[in-house]
């Protein structure tokens, strides 16, 4: 019976944003038109601009499948001892967004780009990187 209520919800969502359904076609199958590398992070992330039809549509690739059992990083006083990033994740976190229909993810679909396989979401513009944050607000002890 969840399953059924699930699969109605995901169903009334991709119904209901179309432009989202519309953004993910263009993912999909839309020309790449060039392919930059961001030069920022540690996923080797690269912008890219695709055309399909009229549309012209800027988006992020994210090939990174990294699985370390001895992490480099540390949170806090203590050294992470599991580290994994992936693609798929963004994948599934665009995916479980439209299942609540939330609309905080950009939309994100999964593609091959060369002999790479990885996710490609849509680009956002004006946002705040992460690491800008502890300059711009006052954070309460």
């Amino acid at each position: 019976m969840w399953l059924c209520l699930l699969l109605a919800a995901a169903t009334a969502a991709a119904e209901a944003d179309p432009e989202a359904a519309a953004v993910e076609r263009s993912l999909r199958e839309g020309r790449i038109v060039s392919i930059v590398p961001l030069g920022e992070g540690i996923t080797n992330s690269s912008r890219v601009e695709l055309r399909d039809g009229p549309r012209t549509l800027r988006a992020v690739f994210k090939a990174a499948d990294v699985r370390l059992e001895k992490s480099p990083y540390r949170f806090g006083a203590e050294t992470v001892r599991t580290y994994r990033d992936s693609y798929r994740h963004e994948v599934a976190a665009y995916e479980l967004d439209k299942l609540l229909g939330l609309r905080l993810v950009p939309p994100v679909v999964e593609r091959k780009i060369g002999k790479k396989k990885g996710s490609l979401q849509a680009w956002v513009d004006r946002i705040i990187p992460w690491h800008t944050l502890d300059d711009r607000l006052e954070l309460v002890p």
